[in-house]
């Protein structure tokens, strides 16, 4: 006999509320459940994709629930949105995330550590929050609007996959369950828990559940130590092979939150500037809380993201990048909504349809996330000291993309000036009485702090013009080929 569901913080957690938004552009529902591993951002903003569509979504998270009680606990840090990650929120989440609206900014107030130096103002656009706080609202979302087609389960941790079966096992270390329709209750164990490989080891006073759901389409949006890609690899040997293409030595500080406010002073100009004509609400550059440091993820390129049976990766699970660019979130948010469209698109939703949907979305997706870890390793290769590897072919590998950033950056330079020298000027002549006082944001905040206004690094360039990653990549080559024929030609001259 199944125990009802208790509070508990331990327990494995299904919860739902009453739906509040229209059903009216949701499609029938088609007799398809989809099982989606891991409740972040990616695995809620795919559910709502799927719940509109007419599926059927289950979705399982090892952690427990975030929330009040435990928020201030859980690790987070804070990740920048750009209209590639915000466009599919916007599109399932019918009652906008707050958060998208109260967090937005224009621009970016650096201050330099070398003493007595004029801070610097970069031109950006997109959205800055804490992760934990962005989960949340996509939760909250995810069940307000879509609460009668999709259920979250917390604390239960993905054990096993059967893909004869079609069937996802998962297990928690609680006590209770609740089990709801389509979770087949398979063990009731004292005494045991499971590791992320799926086997069982001893843990003393604790008793461990395990139960079954049935799907149609697996999703593993469980990040980038996803256990369901370690399953895949063990079930299908030779196929989902990973390769290292950074191996995360790096090192972030974690924070807890922005201020928690619509509008926030962008900077604290002198006494000089009155209050009311201070910049507010669209920059951002406060960060509060947080102390510990972790690494950098392992950096891994997969060939293929599906296999047969309806399984599918996304986001972190299916490739790992560094924060370097910060596209992290913002890719993993449009494999969901490149996903939802494939299946959408499917003639028909039987095994055979599915498959062939998540085969065209991994054959189509791979190459330009394959792109975008490249964009990464040419950005990090800036930093990294030639010293970093004995490996003569790593070396090699090294020396070409400084290369290439070398001369790409030069030629993406000569913009930047145009650009800052254009500012200067043009403060200048509003000093003088010649023109009249600025009027974008940016140019304003430069003029309270009387910073330099310069645009944003070249690849923050190529981002804000939303092209795509493969595209972004050609760019930089492109003009490090330009760039590099300009250095033979004076070589040659000399």
């Amino acid at each position: 006999m199944i125990a009802p569901a208790v509070s508990h913080e331990d327990a494995p957690t299904s919860t739902c509320a009453p739906s509040t938004s229209s059903t009216a552009n949701w499609a029938p529902l088609n007799g398809r459940t989809a099982v989606v591993v891991g409740a972040g951002p990616a695995g809620c903003t795919l559910a709502m994709y799927l719940a509109r569509s007419g599926w059927k979504v289950q979705v399982y998270e090892r952690r427990p629930e975030p929330g009040p009680a435990n928020t201030s606990r859980q690790r987070s840090w804070v990740l920048a949105m750009y209209p590639r990650g915000i466009r599919p929120v916007n599109e399932v989440a019918q009652v906008p995330v707050p958060l998208l609206a109260e967090r937005a900014y224009k621009g970016l107030v650096l201050k330099p550590a070398k003493p007595n130096s004029k801070p610097i103002v970069l031109e950006r656009t997109g959205v800055l929050m804490d992760r934990t706080l962005l989960a949340t609202s996509l939760l909250d979302a995810a069940r307000a609007q879509y609460s009668s087609r999709v259920s979250f389960t917390f604390n239960a941790a993905l054990s096993d996959v059967d893909l004869t079966a079609k069937a996802a096992t998962f297990a928690s270390a609680a006590a209770t369950a609740n089990v709801e329709a389509g979770k087949e209750l398979v063990a009731a164990v004292a005494g045991s828990s499971s590791n992320s490989a799926g086997s069982t080891m001893a843990v003393a006073g604790e008793q461990q559940q395990q139960y079954r759901a049935q799907y149609d389409l697996l999703v593993g949006a469980d990040g980038s130590s996803s256990t369901l890609r370690s399953l895949l690899t063990e079930a299908l040997p030779g196929q989902f092979e990973t390769e290292v293409l950074s191996p995360g030595t790096g090192c972030y500080k974690s924070v807890y939150g922005l201020p928690p406010v619509p509008e926030v002073e962008a900077w604290a100009p002198d006494s000089n500037t009155p209050r009311d004509q201070r910049v507010q609400g669209e920059f951002f550059f406060f960060l509060s809380g947080g102390t510990k440091v972790g690494s950098f993820p392992t950096m891994r390129s997969l060939s293929r993201f599906w296999a047969p049976g309806g399984v599918v990766l996304v986001g972190d699970a299916a490739h790992t990048v560094t924060p370097a660019l910060g596209q992290g979130l913002n890719s993993a948010l449009q494999d969901c909504e490149l996903l939802a469209a494939e299946l959408a698109a499917a003639p028909s939703l039987d095994a055979g349809g599915i498959d062939a949907a998540i085969r065209r979305f991994s054959e189509s997706r791979a190459p330009e996330v394959r792109a975008l870890q490249e964009l990464e390793l040419l950005q990090g290769s800036s930093l990294s000291p030639l010293g970093r590897t004995s490996d003569p072919a790593k070396m090699l590998a090294l020396l070409v993309r400084k290369w290439i950033v070398i001369h790409y950056s030069g030629l993406a330079l000569l913009g930047t000036v145009v650009a800052t020298a254009q500012a200067a000027n043009a403060a200048k002549r509003r000093r003088e009485g010649k023109e009249t006082p600025a009027v974008s944001r940016t140019d304003r905040l430069a003029e309270q702090v009387e910073g330099s206004y310069v645009r944003d690094p070249p690849m923050y360039e190529l981002l804000k013009a939303h092209m795509n990653y493969s595209d972004m990549l050609r760019r930089v080559w492109g003009m490090a080929a330009l760039g590099s024929a300009g250095t033979f030609a004076i070589l040659y001259g000399l």
